[in-house]
């Protein structure tokens, strides 16, 4: 994601609001603790107005800086989902109705519409949530290490065994979503194809069997995406179970200590409001990975479509001028390699020759049996 234009810009801008973020977070917690262990030490509710008024700012400061980073990821990603909507119209366009039988009209018409949705979403919730998994914990994290070692050090062992279960996780959850977008791509194209021949179909009294087929098609997608959501909730589960647990044990060891007189009760309460807001960036992270697969296929889909060759450039660097009036067009004996026989070939053969020239206006038609080349000649004569 960071070759598009202007991702290291609002990367940097990111970083910048998430340390804004750790700070607000911790701003609260130290100042809610005070304020709490103020009171319960017997002083009065005015004495402790700095530190409820220093949590009123931090908590406005903290939802400011999340509105703020909305708003720089909601133009910016506009901004790219428009530029890569028309690269891929464009590189489309360019490469000719050969290209899209082959994809496939209705795997294009929902990468260009759905896809480019999917993309924007995916550029959202993962740009957003890994800047404020690789920043938030570990500002946390140091401020407890300062504050209490102990608790700290729980902290950052319960780490490695939540990477791990989401590493392993997510790699079950990629192979699953792979299988899902095939799926997706399979049923796009069938529900296309007897949208647009629906009305052959039913001349023809096929119309019965062929919604059969889309019903088949239509099944193999719902059990790959319950698949998919099968690992989505045990990912979900593990991350809550193990973050959880770990809250747990530092909430054990505080209240120990507390009740021993070997800890004060503010650092006890500041450690308690910081356990949950460093697990809540990487849960938050688990949790919308899975929200960014299929956006992360969609982008690997419309990346193959815009890495494809084009037909090079006229050598002599001609250009066609425009159609008029006086404009003419030759043709002799036209033939087009790579099949066998070769597709018009075959069909001058059989008509002696496929030789014709026009001048100016007009309409022509084109008759033949299926497979003699007539798709062939209109993608010939739009230069595809």
């Amino acid at each position: 994601m960071w070759r598009f234009p202007g991702a290291k810009r609002i990367g940097a801008l990111l970083f910048l609001i998430a340390c804004g973020q750790g700070i607000a977070i911790i701003a609260q917690a130290r100042s809610v603790a005070l304020a709490i262990s103020g009171l319960w030490s017997g002083e009065g509710l005015s004495t402790q107005a700095r530190w409820i008024v220093l949590f009123l700012f931090a908590f406005l400061l903290r939802h400011a800086l999340t509105w703020l980073r909305s708003k720089l990821l909601e133009s910016y990603i506009t901004a790219t989902g428009k530029t890569l909507h028309r690269r891929l119209l464009e590189k489309v366009f360019s490469l000719g109705p050969n290209f899209v039988q082959k994809q496939g009209t209705g795997n294009l018409v929902t990468m260009t519409m759905e896809g480019i949705h999917r993309i924007e979403n995916y550029l959202s919730l993962f740009g957003s949530k890994t800047v404020g998994v690789l920043v938030i914990p570990f500002l946390v994290l140091a401020y407890s290490l300062y504050l209490d070692s102990r608790s700290a050090l729980i902290m950052f062992l319960v780490l490695p065994i939540v990477i791990a279960f989401m590493i392993l996780l997510g790699q079950f959850a990629r192979a699953r979503a792979t299988k899902q977008y095939r799926s997706y791509r399979v049923l796009a194209n069938h529900f296309v194809d007897s949208l647009r021949g629906l009305e052959t179909l039913k001349l023809l009294g096929l119309s019965a069997n062929y919604a059969k087929t889309v019903g088949a098609v239509s099944n193999n997608y719902r059990r790959a995406t319950m698949g998919t959501l099968t690992i989505a909730f045990m990912s979900g589960f593990a991350l809550d179970f193990f973050s959880t647990l770990s809250i747990a044990i530092i909430a054990l060891f505080l209240g120990l200590r507390l009740l021993e007189g070997a800890m004060l009760l503010a650092p006890a309460l500041t450690m308690l409001v910081l356990a949950p807001e460093y697990f809540m960036p990487i849960r938050e992270f688990g949790g919308d990975y899975h929200a960014t697969l299929e956006g992360k296929k969609a982008l690997e889909a419309v990346e193959s479509v815009l890495s494809t060759p084009e037909m090079p450039d006229d050598p002599a660097g001609r250009e066609i001028a425009p159609w008029s009036e006086s404009a003419s067009i030759a043709l002799c004996n036209i033939a087009v390699e790579g099949s066998s026989p070769p597709t018009l070939e075959s069909t001058a053969k059989r008509l002696e020759t496929l030789s014709f020239s026009w001048q100016g206006y007009g309409k022509i038609g084109i008759i033949g049996a299926s497979g003699a080349g007539k798709s062939t000649l209109i993608e010939l004569l739009g230069g595809f």
